[in-house]
């Protein structure tokens, strides 16, 4: 039922947030319910970024990094969570080297991994990054 909210929020930006919202009070009753999973986590953390509620997004996100301290991608997820953070905020008041960090952990677990490409793509951004002088 929560995908299906997820879906419906993709499709409607009038009620983009109630749908959202939706899906994430379906995952939170399955997680409060006992049934915690690295997808349901991953799952939680998207929606709240989604809702631009980053602070939530991150605690969800750290938390994984401690259940799952092997898993490259939660520091990436944190990585683009991170980007997006600071892509709402003014050009003057954006401060890319949290989201570095976050890469550089993702970088050093997933090395000599089977190629990911959202990895790929976040490897990009960060030579954008540093070309254009972020970083």
């Amino acid at each position: 039922m929560a995908g299906a909210y997820v879906r419906k929020a993709q499709t409607d930006e009038v009620q983009v947030d109630e749908y959202y919202e939706k899906a994430l009070d379906m995952f939170q009753k399955v997680y409060d319910s006992g049934y915690v999973t690295y997808q349901l986590q991953q799952n939680i953390a998207i929606l709240y970024e989604n809702m631009d509620r980053f602070d939530e997004a991150e605690d969800t996100l750290l938390k994984m990094a401690e259940d799952y301290p092997e898993r490259y991608d939660v520091y990436m997820r944190l990585a683009y969570l991170e980007a997006d953070r600071q892509q709402k905020k003014e050009n003057a008041d954006r401060d890319y080297l949290q989201m570095y960090e976050y890469y550089e952990t993702a970088k050093e677990l997933y090395a000599g991994q089977e190629q990911n490409v959202e990895m790929d793509m976040l490897n990009v951004m960060i030579q954008e990054l540093r070309n254009s002088g972020w970083l």
